[in-house]
């Protein structure tokens, strides 16, 4: 889940890098804080409802309270396995092939790595051992069997197809809504994945949106995926559109990431912006990153003056008139998020 206190920090806080970057410690701190214990280690009860706690299924408090033994919690795990290992994301397929290869055991030197072992964690598969910067990730022999055969089945290599295609459409909406409603995406989910047996748990479908997208819950209690460059997502959440899942089947071939649906105005705007500020950033900072950083801003409609203070928090020189006359391009070539109410932050 999102975590960020957006009222307590300015718009030089509220970057896409800087939000990014506070919600990699904060998901480091979670995974350094699991058990050094896993479900399929010599547990005790008393243990197994510690790990059933974190799991996604206990975290989300949706049945009676139950005190769970290894036995039964093990059992779920195996039975469902078929059906969830179909539902994985990318990073968490990237980290269980280098499980699989390496013989059960995975350093976690890679932020990428990080956000799959903490979904792999709550689905009970995996256990992280070690301390401090020295972690490493572990999967239990009883498991990687059955996953090597699992994920290079013809079964999984048509869901990654489909899904990809899934989570082309919701990159595509969550760049032009800010923020989607989980229903919609599981309407989506619905329309491309119609594999026979991909979808019939709905609640690992679920699963997988969680550990796809950053997500809050509005005051409806509806789950609501948002973008990772949206500020304010609590406040926002209850703006998150329901859309036509129709009108995101993408091409997964056609777009990549934030490049997706940009005008040609607003993509020349943002390449002039870059070329300007090579050369004049800290060294920090990148000019492709700092001007998606900058454009995303003015997609929540940010007022220029605040888009010049982060403008100049990311230079080591003062905005040239050249840069100024720049941002404002953009800004005027840069369309809103649909949730975005005109006179939000002005």
């Amino acid at each position: 889940m999102r975590q960020a206190d957006p009222k307590s920090i300015s718009w030089t806080d509220k970057t896409m890098t800087m939000l990014q970057a506070r919600q990699h410690e904060a998901r480091f701190q979670r995974v350094s804080a699991f058990p050094r214990f896993g479900l399929f280690d010599d547990v005790t009860d008393a243990q197994a409802e510690m790990l059933y706690l974190i799991s996604y299924e206990g975290s989300a408090r949706l049945n009676a309270p139950v005190l769970h033994t290894v036995e039964g919690l093990r059992s779920l795990v195996l039975e469902r396995l078929p059906r969830e290992a179909l539902l994985i994301t990318p990073p968490e397929y990237q980290v269980l092939m280098g499980l699989i290869a390496g013989g059960g055991t995975l350093s976690l030197a890679d932020d990428y790595h990080l956000v799959g072992v903490e979904s792999l964690v709550r689905r009970l598969w995996c256990t992280v051992r070690g301390q401090g910067e020295e972690l490493s990730v572990t999967l239990p022999a009883r498991l990687s069997v059955r996953l090597a055969d699992l994920l290079t089945s013809d079964q999984a290599e048509e869901a990654r197809n489909r899904l990809s295609v899934f989570h082309s459409g919701m990159i595509s909406a969550l760049n032009v809504y800010g923020a989607v409603l989980a229903d919609s995406a599981l309407s989506l989910l619905q329309l491309v994945c119609s594999q026979p047996g991909l979808l019939t748990d709905p609640s690992l479908c679920l699963r997988m949106l969680k550990a796809s997208y950053p997500y809050v819950y509005n005051r409806r209690g509806q789950l609501v995926l948002t973008h990772p460059g949206l500020a304010d997502p609590v406040q926002m959440a209850d703006q998150a559109a329901e859309i036509d899942p129709r009108h995101l089947i993408r091409n997964p071939e056609e777009d990549e990431g934030s490049q997706m649906l940009l005008s040609d105005a607003e993509r020349d705007a943002a390449i002039f912006m870059s070329e300007l500020l090579a050369g004049a950033l800290r060294p920090d900072c990148y000019p492709p990153a700092s001007t998606e950083d900058l454009r995303i801003l003015m997609k929540q409609g940010v007022p220029i003056p605040d888009l010049e203070q982060v403008l100049a928090a990311q230079l080591t020189v003062q905005p040239t008139p050249a840069m100024r006359d720049a941002l404002r391009l953009m800004q005027s070539h840069t369309t809103t998020w649909l949730i975005h109410k005109p006179g939000r932050y002005h």
